[in-house]
């Protein structure tokens, strides 16, 4: 009888297998260390494409800069030149053509009656800047009136001063007036020395219609 007796110990026996697991461990960590290695290589690729990419873009910022300023200053001087041009066809569309409504009146005055003031007043109404979200603030608007004042000696002066502010109600006045009217008090004796007993002044405003400024 034949007795084998195995008196190497358990962890000195080698493994006969052809793949080991320290093996196993080594080629592992060798695929690690290569998926590690070639994210880090695509990372730095992608970084150095993209700062080439960048400082390419910032060559042709560098040589575009001073035209786009320029280009940017022009648009906002057009753009002001632009506005200045609006308010004045605005202003033109709107303003009285003084010369036309002294004309007419010329024309219409009562040889009995003698002017010794003439006043043309125009103003623009301009409202405040309308709050965010609020409904669009009003354009301006103009507003104008003529105030005439004189004097007469004239028999028929209360009937002739009334026949001129009539004038106002009559073409072309009507185009362009609303009111005409003689203020209280403002039809009255003259106190001038030399006036004489039918001496008298009168004075007749005249309000136009407000015109938009658009």
């Amino acid at each position: 009888m034949n007795l084998r007796v195995n008196l190497i110990d358990e962890h000195e026996i080698r493994d006969c297998s052809v793949i080991t697991s320290r093996f196993l461990i080594f080629v592992l960590a060798g695929l690690v260390l290569a998926v590690i290695l070639s994210v880090l290589g695509w990372a730095f690729f992608t970084s150095q494409r993209n700062a080439t990419a960048l400082k390419e873009e910032t060559w042709k910022w560098g040589r575009i800069e001073a035209d786009f300023k320029r280009a940017q200053t022009l648009a906002t001087r057009r753009q002001a030149i632009e506005r200045v041009a609006s308010d004045l066809d605005g202003w033109r569309n709107a303003r009285i053509s003084w010369r036309d409504e002294l004309t007419a009146l010329a024309t219409a005055m009562p040889e009995t009656l003698q002017l010794t003031d003439l006043r043309m007043m125009s103003e623009i109404s301009v409202s405040p800047a309308a709050a965010p979200g609020a409904a669009p603030a009003k354009p301006p608007e103009l507003s104008a009136s003529l105030r005439l004042i004189g004097k007469t000696s004239s028999p028929t002066a209360e009937a002739d001063v009334a026949r001129l502010r009539d004038v106002f109600s009559a073409h072309p006045f009507t185009n362009t007036v609303d009111s005409a009217v003689i203020p209280q008090g403002a039809f009255r004796l003259d106190p001038a020395s030399n006036a004489g007993l039918a001496g008298r002044l009168f004075e007749i405003v005249c309000t136009y219609r407000v015109k938009t400024l658009k």
